[in-house]
């Protein structure tokens, strides 16, 4: 009997330490809250070491804060060290999103209104196809597009005339011209290549005779410009008799 009392009596020391124990969590919690402020998640090794205590430690305190209500909403993400005080739950890592397909390497694209690139692809591509008739014609379009250039530089105001050769015609040439060349550069003649290429070669005249054409109607206004001057200056010469048989000295 004596035993029973003595175990179901607690002595004074005992309640002061268990007092205390209290007080220090207390004391804790308070730090933990203090650390935590407003943040929805921090690293729990972040708030161990600035409390400080052990990681398993600091795992315990705020399971207990979670538990006890002292942080109403909220888990320990174990799987990112982290404690999270959100009430959307446990956010699954989303899958990591499919690497997009690297692009095709683009040609370079040449700035139609800069002769000396579009001059410079030209000889580039003569110089890379070998047969010699391609590379004549391929001369042909060189030497034309040089003048419809030149013309361009003095008569900017008409630039407007230009717009379809230089938007359609001349970079659609060379895009053929680069299919032509990279073809012949195979060095087999498969059924494929042959008639592609001679798709090509059969259609090269009209393609020089087209640009003869551009550079013709460029001068379509210089034409008729001249044609009534000459028509103006006749009948001046005429009416002042300075024309034909009939000039005289003195009147």
């Amino acid at each position: 009997m004596k035993i029973d009392r003595i175990r179901g009596t607690c002595s004074p020391g005992s309640l002061i330490w268990a007092g205390t124990q209290r007080t220090k969590k207390a004391k804790r919690f308070r730090k933990y809250l203090a650390l935590i402020g407003r943040r929805e998640s921090i690293s729990i090794t972040t708030l161990a070491q600035a409390m400080p205590v052990s990681v398993h430690k600091a795992c315990d305190d705020l399971q207990d804060m979670l538990d006890s209500g002292i942080l109403e909403t909220g888990y320990l993400d174990m799987s990112t060290g982290r404690l999270i005080l959100s009430d959307e739950g446990l956010q699954e890592e989303a899958p990591p999103a499919p690497e997009p397909d690297e692009p095709e390497p683009e040609e370079d694209v040449l700035d139609m209104n800069d002769d000396d690139a579009v001059l410079g692809e030209i000889r580039r591509l003569n110089d890379d196809i070998d047969d010699p008739v391609m590379s004549q014609k391929i001369d042909r379009i060189g030497e034309i597009t040089g003048k419809i250039f030149a013309y361009q530089k003095q008569s900017p105001n008409r630039a407007g005339q230009l717009r379809s050769f230089l938007s359609y015609y001349l970079p659609t040439t060379l895009k053929i011209l680069r299919a032509y060349a990279r073809m012949e550069e195979q060095g087999v003649e498969g059924e494929n290549i042959r008639s592609a290429k001679a798709r090509i070669e059969g259609m090269m005249d009209k393609v020089v005779e087209g640009f003869e054409k551009q550079l013709d109607k460029l001068f379509q206004d210089d034409a008729m410009d001249i044609a009534t001057d000459v028509q103006v200056l006749e009948r001046m010469l005429e009416k002042d008799g300075l024309s034909g048989g009939g000039m005289t000295l003195g009147g």
